[in-house]
């Protein structure tokens, strides 16, 4: 049995650093019913949008994390800076991409 997990990269910029943690990402919808990531909605990411480094999918094969698709969002690597709002989410390209599994809102 295949097992998909999710990681969305989230820095959190300070006054002179940057620290960078992993959170999971919630799968949600677009107006138009195509899969998308999300935050949580807490009271973190309430205080202070979160802006997001990259948006990972990996699936769990032989106890080994396969990355399957990733989308970045780091200006010194050619991306463009992404803030995501609670109300807002980043979408999933299965339908238009040969071999990605497709989500199911709602699951981890």
């Amino acid at each position: 049995m295949k097992s998909l997990f999710l990681a969305a990269l989230v820095v959190v910029a300070a006054c002179s650093s940057s620290a960078e943690r992993h959170q999971g990402a919630l799968i949600t919808h677009t107006p138009n019913g195509q899969p998308c990531f999300a935050v949580e909605d807490n009271a973190e990411t309430r205080r202070s949008v979160p802006r997001i480094a990259a948006v990972e999918l990996y699936e769990r094969r032989e106890g080994a994390a396969v990355l399957l698709w990733e989308s970045d969002f780091v200006p010194e690597q050619g991306g463009v800076e992404k803030r995501l709002p609670i109300d807002d989410c980043i979408p999933y390209p299965a339908a238009n991409v040969a071999g990605l599994p497709m989500l199911e809102v709602g699951k981890p």
